[in-house]
């Protein structure tokens, strides 16, 4: 059941986020990260591992890449 309700909350996010240029990366937060450059993103949002370590190196990884400006935003966290 949780998978079903993740897929479809995974759909509706695209759906409401359509109009947007808006990527959304499903893959580990680190790998993802590597994927940009700094200062190269307006806007970030981490919903990853909740343990202090990993937020900690979330924070770190992902304020590199957002703007001057920008906007890091997480769940739970």
């Amino acid at each position: 059941m949780k998978i079903v309700i993740l897929q479809f909350n995974y759909k509706k996010a695209i759906f409401r986020l359509a109009p947007f240029d808006v990527t959304i990366i499903k893959d580990y937060s680190i790998e993802a990260a590597n994927r940009f450059v700094g200062n190269s993103l307006d806007f970030v949002y981490i919903d990853g591992n909740h343990h202090y370590k990993y937020i900690k190196e979330d924070l770190r990884n992902w304020t590199r890449k957002v703007r001057k400006g920008g906007i890091v935003d997480g769940h739970d966290y």
